[in-house]
């Protein structure tokens, strides 16, 4: 059976430095990270434009479940409200596959510091204030502190969780 891996956190927290590492390592592996999906200029946060990127990610998911080359499905994004993934899921519901959800976390200083030294300053605010939705949500599998790992630390707890 197929293996979806949802790798949630606030912007920096290294989502993406562990997916690309993931991506790598799992065999029959497919990406997605959400963000890919609002790439657009100027960036538009409307009702219209949030749907069509809720649709083409369940679309992109459904396709990764679909294929019959596919093992791992990895889809990185924020997710700060449970909601959002629940709607994604919900639009999964003829595929069957196992869901592991691993919600990426670290301290205010580190995030600071991750966003900084990508010259992100104008996203530390809202991290930070995003930092603490995870904690209001239901932990489905893996709440994971990088605050004091490595990269690699970080994926060989992943991939024992999974």
């Amino acid at each position: 059976m197929k293996t979806m891996i949802v790798i949630r956190g606030a912007m920096g927290v290294g989502k993406t430095q562990l997916c690309k590492t993931l991506s790598k390592t799992l065999e029959n592996c497919f990406w997605l990270d959400g963000d890919w999906c609002w790439t657009m200029n100027p960036w538009n946060f409307s009702e219209e434009n949030k749907t069509m990127v809720l649709s083409n990610i369940r679309h992109l998911l459904r396709n990764f479940l679909e294929n019959s080359s596919s093992r791992f499905i990895l889809f990185s994004w924020v997710l700060h409200d449970r909601a959002i993934l629940a709607d994604i899921l919900d639009g999964l519901t003829e595929q069957s596959y196992n869901l592991r959800v691993v919600t990426l976390t670290c301290s205010k200083k580190a995030l600071t510091s991750k966003l900084q030294k990508r010259g992100r300053e104008d996203l530390i605010e809202k991290g930070i204030q995003y930092l603490s939705l995870y904690k209001e949500q239901d932990q489905e599998m893996l709440t994971l502190d990088t605050t004091e790992l490595s990269p690699t630390e970080i994926q060989e707890k992943v991939l024992a969780a999974i």
